[in-house]
């Protein structure tokens, strides 16, 4: 007798023995036969045999998966609604399949307070309201294909993963006030899509760090005559009597420091406060504000001050200063990388040509071709260029962040088509 519709077995009629009275053999061997179909058709638990026909569970919920796992009974698979199957790991629901295909749950929350990230957390998206930190469960335990997103408000949120386990190939990682990343697990360690450029191309803060802008006409190796004289553009050599020596690498140039130190100061209108990592190919030291760093360690700069970086005593390659973690160098588009520099420091002509009066005095107004910091020093470099007679003296008239007016005065004599053509610079820089 099979069982019924609710899987319930009932022995055949007939079959139940009484004591001290002889076994009748028909419906005892109809019973052993019976039991043999049902045995026949149950679900060998070794797994040897597989279902013939649908296998129907019940709905189960999100704390009691209907599918689920002996030793992890609160993950599994429930019947959510009609059509709508559940995900859950731990108790938390991570996705349902349905009819429009796969949506992850991506269940948001808001944290106040530090915290481990464990494996109920698969999927979720963390909200982080103050400067806090995230311990991260062993990569192995979480395994490959767990994932958390967290988004850093109010603060920097610092994500330590369980040694001996890596994060980008750190021992930890900063993700600063106002930006957001997501990090995966591959079971061995952890990685993120992190990008916290405010703009693409502008993650770091040093100007010209590869030497390819050089307006100062500076050559390797040539000894400085004065105490944090600068060299290539935005670089300063610290003490009096050294130099700047540098090479091509790719399109670019490594340097070496000398033992006095070469450094940039960083205008603090361009320093954001919070977590920077300084990184640096080359045996150079660097500082810091005069306090030490190491490659990738973060460390914290106050916003809209100025921040000194300084190498010494080694050779230093692509070096970058960047908000939150170390990422890999970036290369600007020469143009661009021109007119930071020019913000500091260019050399211009100025050009003056027409009828003159002997003795009087020409104006010509000089564009800068980016504003200054700050109103600039303006220096005569060559003077060497005068039209049919002389333009004697030439000086410097009124000068802003965005141009000055140089001033020639005739001495030649006077006529027609007379003139001068000067070089000049205007240095804005530390």
């Amino acid at each position: 007798m099979p069982r019924n519709s609710s899987g319930v077995y009932s022995k055949p009629a007939g079959t139940t023995a009484v004591t001290n009275t002889t076994v009748d053999p028909s419906p005892w061997n109809q019973l052993t036969s019976d039991l043999g179909t049902e045995i026949t058709n149950s679900l060998p638990r070794d797994g040897s045999a597989p279902m013939l026909a649908p296998l129907q569970h019940a709905n189960g919920s999100q704390s009691q998966p209907a599918i689920t796992f002996a030793s992890d009974t609160t993950t599994g698979f429930y019947h959510k609604a009609a059509g709508v199957i559940s995900v859950v790991t731990g108790g938390a629901e991570i996705a349902t399949l349905s009819a429009t295909g796969f949506a992850s749950a991506a269940a948001y929350s808001e944290q106040s307070t530090n915290f481990t990230a464990t494996s109920a957390n698969l999927g979720q998206v963390i909200r982080l309201t103050a400067a806090l930190a995230i311990a991260l469960t062993a990569a192995a335990t979480l395994g490959n294909g767990w994932r958390l997103t967290v988004i850093a408000t109010n603060g920097d949120v610092t994500i330590t993963p369980n040694s001996p386990d890596l994060i980008d190939g750190w021992s930890s990682l900063v993700v600063p006030n106002g930006r957001s990343c997501t990090i995966y697990c591959n079971g061995t360690g952890f990685w993120t899509d992190r990008d916290y450029a405010q703009l693409a191309g502008f993650r770091n803060k040093l100007i010209n760090p590869d030497l390819r802008v050089n307006n100062r006409g500076y050559v390797s190796g040539t000894a400085t005559t004065a105490a944090n004289q600068y060299s290539v553009d935005r670089w300063r050599v610290v003490t009096l009597g050294q130099n700047l020596t540098f090479a091509a690498s790719g399109n670019g140039y490594s340097f070496t420091a000398p033992g006095g130190g070469v450094e940039q100061v960083i205008e603090g209108a361009n320093i954001e406060g919070g977590s920077y990592v300084l990184n640096w190919g080359g045996a150079a030291t660097a500082t810091v504000n005069g306090t030490s760093v190491t490659k990738g360690t973060p460390f914290t700069l106050p916003a809209n001050t100025n921040a000194t970086v300084r190498f010494t005593g080694g050779t230093v390659t692509q070096p970058q200063l960047e908000y939150g973690n170390v990422t890999a160098f970036e290369q600007r588009p020469i143009g661009e990388e021109m007119a930071l520099c020019q913000r500091f420091y260019e050399q211009f002509n100025a050009v003056w040509g027409g009828d003159a009066t002997n003795g009087s005095s020409y104006v010509v107004w000089c564009p800068f071709r980016a504003p200054k910091r700050i109103s600039p020093t303006v220096t005569n470099i060559s003077s060497a260029g005068v039209l049919n007679g002389g333009f004697n003296p030439r000086g410097v008239g009124a000068v802003s962040t965005s141009g000055t007016m140089i001033v020639g005065v005739v001495s030649g004599g006077t006529g027609p088509s007379r003139g001068f053509f000067d070089v000049w610079s205007a240095d804005a820089d530390f």
